[in-house]
């Protein structure tokens, strides 16, 4: 498959992903009015309804990254929080929205982890509903994207 030569390439490791979501879309360079420096990938669930994307977006070492704070309301009052990770020894932070009475619950879970050695930072989107919301969805989608840095992946 042609998407996965594009450069810094990763894509779930083996039972991270149902067995039944597919990989529908991956995209890189100049590719439907996006510009990519890297790739973007995409999997459907069995009913071809988005479920997880990737991203791995070339971040050359020393690139500044803007500060963000760790929380913030959105206009309509719902909650919004960034936590710091280690993931595969490298820096990583997951944005969600905690259940409760502020839980958000549209908000897609991200995590993403800078891989200095690749020049490349990695996001993965949780589009899924059973990866926005739930006890358990912040943990699966830390999973997948910790599965980016297993076997094959591994550098």
């Amino acid at each position: 498959m042609v998407a996965r030569s594009l450069p810094a390439w990763r894509e779930p490791a083996a039972g991270a992903l149902p067995s039944d979501w597919t990989f529908v879309l991956g995209l890189g360079g100049e590719a439907n009015g996006y510009n990519y420096t890297g790739y973007a990938a995409v999997w459907h669930d069995a009913r071809g309804v988005s479920a997880v994307e990737i991203e791995g977006i070339y971040a050359p070492a020393g690139e500044r990254y803007d500060a963000t704070v760790s929380s913030y309301t959105t206009n309509d009052g719902k909650l919004v929080v960034r936590e710091l990770l280690v993931i595969a020894d490298r820096p990583a932070w997951v944005d969600y929205s905690p259940i409760g009475t502020q839980h958000l619950r549209t908000f897609p879970i991200t995590v993403s982890v800078h891989d200095a050695r690749a020049d490349t930072m990695y996001s993965v989107t949780g589009t899924h509903s059973s990866l926005r919301s739930g006890p358990d969805a912040v943990q699966r989608v830390t999973a997948i994207a910790q599965s980016l840095f297993a076997s094959p992946n591994a550098p």
